[in-house]
């Protein structure tokens, strides 16, 4: 199996690989989605700051929502409370500045 959702899945071992082979992507194709943006010197630019990459390696840009500096800001903040929320009630008290 390249992919694991089908794991439990009641469904003979043929099926399975029909299901993979059809909708999965290869680990090596699949990996260019993560390379690219690292490796290609064209989008470490800081213009390039935006774009993301749908399979496979292919660039897309942002929806408006997703470059909302605003939003990320508060999103951002927002997590911050969670994360010290969650820290403080397992105990851990520190300062996590």
């Amino acid at each position: 199996m390249r992919g694991k959702l089908l794991r439990y899945a009641a469904l003979p071992a043929p099926l399975v690989a029909l299901v993979e082979a059809l909708f999965y992507w290869a680990p090596r194709d699949a990996a260019l989605s993560v390379l690219r943006p690292l490796l290609d010197p064209d989008f470490l630019a800081p213009e390039a700051a935006g774009t993301y990459f749908a399979p496979i390696a292919r660039p897309w840009p942002a929806s408006a929502a997703a470059a909302d500096h605003d939003a990320s800001a508060r999103l951002w903040a927002a997590s911050d409370v969670l994360i010290a929320d969650i820290a403080h009630a397992q105990g851990n008290f520190s300062d996590p500045a």
